[in-house]
């Protein structure tokens, strides 16, 4: 392997033939590696055969093709993002976490690296001591979730802007719900869910009283719940265990692999050991939370995805200047669109030549200018208050002020002009009658 990227275009592909009574099997790891193992005496006795099946199987992981086109993500294509991750209580004990120690490093970091070859993320992480996911029962349903929800979180802190922007990016919410006392999350056959995403919202993950029950060997075989109580009696805040944390990371992660539009809980759909002629076998991502390979399909998606939308907004916004002809661009935001649209030349060049991580970074940067250059406020506010705008909006309410001044005036002006020319009329009189009586 010459090449250690996870964007790489190297594969592996290793056969090894196996003894009689073993069945051939296509064997996938994490990176992009695969061991073709092969037995003659089987189904696949011919090179032509097996040669066929492996192809079959290479197609539908290695070399599928994604797309986010014509599909409904759960969160929009952007090149930048926010996320905000919430610890929330239900008011009746204080939560606390370590997020940086105890859940982003251990769990959830090695993701987000890769997930930054992709796109470019910013973290923020909050605590919610007074939180509701609806409703009143120990049991919400999909109903309640819908009429409910949204309306409690909107009352959850917000993101706060920190710098100039005219495009920002999008704000995806990442929360791990910790309740006191049970509560379940059923969908809408009443089968019981450990999590739900809400769709260009975020993600919700049930820990502790509100998580699923401890599977066997499964996080100590104990029940799943932080430290409440001190050793001196002392009540203290309830800290999310090493336990949940992995609860609502592998929760969160899977949402995000269904946004990347794979499947959300291993490479391949389904169980680990696929049947047919070859069956196929794939290694689980399990300190990355995505392959290789899947991150190599995905990131070709994204970058078309970019590039299409970067000439999109490119194309919107030239059709936006010249259907304004009184708008005035100025040289900065002509500069950005200019260097948007070399960008993503630039990219589109470094693709055709397998430079996929530079041409990602191009086309992320690129989509960036474009959508800041859209959203100037110059141009904004000239589509959003032409002159035919304003003319709506204000005659409206100055013609009842202004007409009755200006009948008023030209009254004033008529009249003035009357006596005027009676004052002259009666000048021109008295002169006449004076020379008649000289």
């Amino acid at each position: 392997d010459g090449d250690a990227s996870p964007l790489g275009n190297d594969f592996a592909l290793l056969m090894a033939p196996v003894a009689e009574g073993q069945k051939s099997a296509l064997l996938l790891d994490a990176d992009r590696g695969a061991v073709l193992r092969w037995s003659a005496a089987g189904d696949l006795w011919s090179l032509d055969s097996l040669a066929f099946a492996t192809a079959t199987r290479l197609k539908e992981t290695w070399f599928r093709r994604a797309s986010f086109e014509n599909t409904t993500t759960l969160f929009e294509v952007a090149p930048a993002y926010v996320f905000s991750f919430f610890l929330v209580g239900d008011c009746q004990q204080r939560v606390a976490w370590d997020f940086r120690g105890g859940l982003l490093g251990p769990y959830l970091w090695r993701f987000l690296e890769r997930l930054r070859l992709l796109v470019d993320v910013e973290l923020d992480s909050q605590v919610v001591q007074c939180g509701s996911l609806g409703g009143s029962g120990s049991v919400v349903d999909a109903a309640t979730l819908q009429a409910d929800f949204l309306r409690r979180s909107g009352e959850w802190p917000s993101d706060t802007v920190t710098r100039d922007s005219r495009w920002l990016p999008p704000l995806v919410r990442f929360v791990a719900f910790k309740p006191t006392r049970p509560v379940r999350v059923v969908d809408d056959e009443r089968r019981p869910q450990r999590s739900f995403a809400v769709q260009g919202w975020g993600v919700v993950s049930l820990v502790g009283a509100g998580g699923p029950a401890p599977e066997k060997g499964g996080c100590a075989d104990s029940p799943c719940r932080g430290d409440a109580d001190g050793e001196s009696g002392v009540r203290r805040a309830d800290v999310v265990s090493p336990c949940e944390a992995q609860q609502a990371a592998s929760a969160w992660i899977s949402s995000l692999r269904s946004w990347l539009t794979l499947p959300p809980d291993g490479p391949v759909a389904g169980s680990g050991d696929q049947g047919g002629a070859l069956p196929l076998r794939t290694a689980r991502p399990s300190l990355d939370g995505i392959a290789s390979w899947e991150l190599l399909l995905v990131s070709r998606a994204v970058h078309r995805r970019f590039l299409r939308r970067t000439v999109e907004t490119l194309e919107n916004f030239a059709e936006l200047v010249d259907s304004l002809p009184d708008v005035r661009v100025r040289a900065e935001i002509g500069a950005m669109v200019h260097e948007a649209a070399e960008l993503a030349k630039r990219s589109a060049a470094l693709a055709s030549q397998g430079a996929l991580p530079e041409a990602l970074a191009a086309a992320r940067r690129a989509l960036q200018l474009a959508l800041s250059a859209s959203h100037d406020d110059t141009v904004v506010a000239e589509m959003y208050f032409s002159w035919e705008f304003r003319y709506a909006v204000y005659l409206p309410i100055s013609l009842p002020v202004v007409m009755p001044v200006l009948v008023a005036l030209l009254r004033q002006l008529f009249r003035a002009k009357a006596i005027r020319k009676a004052s002259q009329a009666k000048k021109v009189d008295c002169a006449d009658n004076a020379q008649e009586v000289t």
